[in-house]
């Protein structure tokens, strides 16, 4: 049997000492999904470390991920492919296309996603059955994400088709894949650091831009909310920022525009040319300087 009231007596107090440390909210979230998960029966019996953690957010307002807009996107899964990260590019556009939460992209295994090609090009769309997801205590225990855009179906394709049923679709750290993400928005001339009143892009502006872009797209928010796997409208709300994604485009600087619009023009030609890439097993440390010559 476990003393709750001292549990809890702990907990708050490593809260607090988190918080005067300057730490984020999320590492002491995070402390207390990882206990209750590994001992779901304390779920229900966390109140007081949980009532600390809603008083450290109203002192410490949480701040929205900035929706990354589709050109963007776009243009980041060009230079991926260019460079020869087509890992790193088929998890942007998976991201992005299923609402993704950092976590689930890089926790996701080969046997989880189904492409047009496993089912004999019967289907059209790409599903990925998520692994532990985040809301699974809030909404369904069994989620499953779709992607069903044309475009980031062949960039998904071509970059996880070839893998092995026990393969990771993305096999290395979560770091690295930050890092990648960090190397390609200074690629395309893009701030990697957040200021007061400018925040930068981050892997978690996938999901919230994926989002947008389905609102903007179909002005059906139920549609939004069951490809977000949120419960509630309300909720959908934090992702869904209509004015911020387009405003973003006008905050960069207009050379900086204009050169993303461009390298996201040549988006169909790399992906044709990826392909045959693919198809000829000439290795992805080759493309950088295949494409380079061309």
């Amino acid at each position: 049997m476990y003393n709750i009231d001292e549990l809890n007596f702990i907990l708050v107090r490593y809260g607090r000492t988190l918080y005067a440390a300057g730490k984020t909210y999320n590492q002491y979230a995070e402390t207390l999904n990882a206990l209750t998960a590994l001992k779901p029966g304390l779920r229900r019996m966390m109140t007081a470390a949980w009532d600390l953690g809603i008083a450290w957010t109203k002192q410490e307002p949480s701040q929205h991920h900035i929706p990354v807009p589709a050109p963007i996107l776009i243009a980041m899964i060009s230079v991926a492919i260019m460079w020869g990260w087509m890992s790193t590019a088929g998890l942007l556009a998976l991201g992005f296309g299923g609402l993704l939460r950092p976590g689930e992209m890089v926790a996701a295994l080969r046997q989880d996603l189904l492409l047009p090609s496993d089912t004999g090009f019967t289907t059209s769309f790409v599903l990925l059955s998520i692994r532990e997801p985040k809301s699974r205590y809030t909404y369904a225990r069994q989620q499953t994400a779709k992607v069903d855009s044309s475009d980031l179906v062949q960039v998904i394709d071509i970059a996880f088709r070839k893998l092995q049923g026990v393969q990771r679709l993305w096999p290395y750290s979560a770091q690295t894949l930050r890092t990648r993400f960090l190397s390609l928005l200074k690629a395309l001339k893009l701030p990697v650091t957040s200021s007061p009143g400018n925040r930068c892009l981050d892997l978690g502006s996938l999901r919230s831009g994926g989002a947008t872009f389905i609102i903007l797209s179909t002005e059906n928010g139920e549609l939004c909310r069951r490809r977000g796997r949120v419960a509630n409208a309300k909720m959908m709300e934090i992702y869904v920022q209509e004015s911020m994604a387009l405003q973003y485009l006008l905050m960069i600087p207009q050379h900086s525009r204009f050169f993303i619009f461009a390298v996201a023009g040549t988006f169909q030609q790399l992906i044709h040319q990826a392909r045959t890439y693919r198809e000829a097993l000439i290795p992805e440390s080759a493309w950088y300087f295949l494409f380079s010559s061309q």
